[in-house]
């Protein structure tokens, strides 16, 4: 079979993934914000998938499998992002394809779960900087920080994520110290953090050291908000099987990366051979550690 072919052929997981929907729709068992599309998303994440290339510059699309294809634009459906918007990426896992929120992703989320959210701001707090917060019936609250712009050439000490309505009434606040944002960073299995505690050189978050340590305090945030939301189960599942911190890794940190919530793998491979595929998944399983893509951004 060409390549061309293969890719092709693979283009069909885009109408099963929308007959999943559409089937999990009508049995109320999927729930989807109103004004979301998934025919929409699916149309361009499939776009998207078709520039997207491993780091060894070869198509996911000829190097990927089509459960893990399948697999990986369900759970973009199930969460209700758009890659076009920047909500979500995809990154090839060795054979796999995982589909990763973006931090406008769980931002969005995060807004859905709760509508009064209007405001999402993270700083990151330099030695130097006048930082204090106080806790008032277990939810903590910033009370003061002044930073000086020399200090931010400074060792960073923490971060903070505060959630904010439409008035500026403070929802939820996270704080993080630099040591606690370090230690989530050690679940990648590239190691950005030395033994030493400095980063590694060349690293992502070495390199976009502030950009990264927002990115885990928002997301840190962002998903206590989604969790504590009265979503489907079908959604709250999916949102829990996503890695622990797994938003700060470039692309070759990804950490047992679950799949999906649903194993196309029997529904491919019938339908490959022209049977007619199973209409209920299983729960899938984490790929190997192989090749990895490239993270497309922030």
């Amino acid at each position: 079979m060409t390549q061309q072919k293969a890719v092709a052929k693979k283009q069909d997981v885009v109408s099963m993934v929308m007959g999943k929907v559409t089937k999990l729709q009508k049995n109320n068992q999927l729930v989807l914000p109103p004004n979301y599309s998934p025919q929409n998303a699916l149309m361009s994440a499939w776009l998207e998938l078709q520039h997207i290339t491993t780091k060894n510059n070869q198509p996911v699309l000829q190097v990927c499998s089509q459960a893990s294809i399948a697999n990986a634009l369900y759970e973009m459906v199930i969460f209700g992002l758009n890659p076009a918007k920047k909500q979500c990426y995809f990154i090839a896992y060795g054979k796999q394809l995982i589909m990763q929120p973006s931090r406008y992703g769980y931002e969005t989320m995060a807004r859905r779960a709760d509508p009064r959210i209007d405001k999402i701001v993270a700083e990151v707090v330099y030695e130097g900087d006048e930082f204090e917060y106080e806790i008032k019936f277990g939810e903590k609250y910033i009370t003061k920080h002044k930073q000086k712009l020399a200090n931010k050439n400074n060792q960073p000490e923490g971060a903070y994520c505060v959630l904010l309505d439409g008035k500026g009434n403070v929802l939820k606040t996270e704080i993080m110290t630099y040591e606690q944002i370090k230690k989530s960073w050690q679940k990648s299995p590239m190691r950005p953090v030395l033994e030493n505690g400095e980063l590694k050189k060349g690293s992502t978050h070495a390199e976009f050291l502030e950009e990264m340590i927002k990115k885990t305090v928002i997301r840190r945030a962002c998903k206590q908000i989604i969790q504590s939301s009265d979503d489907s189960d079908l959604f709250v599942e999916t949102v829990n099987n996503q890695t622990v911190e797994v938003e700060e890794a470039k692309v070759e940190e990804i950490v047992e990366a679950e799949t999906a919530t649903v194993d196309f793998d029997e529904e491919v491979e019938k339908q490959a051979n022209g049977e007619q595929p199973k209409q209920e998944g299983k729960k899938g399983s984490s790929p190997q550690e192989e090749d990895l893509g490239e993270d497309p951004g922030f």
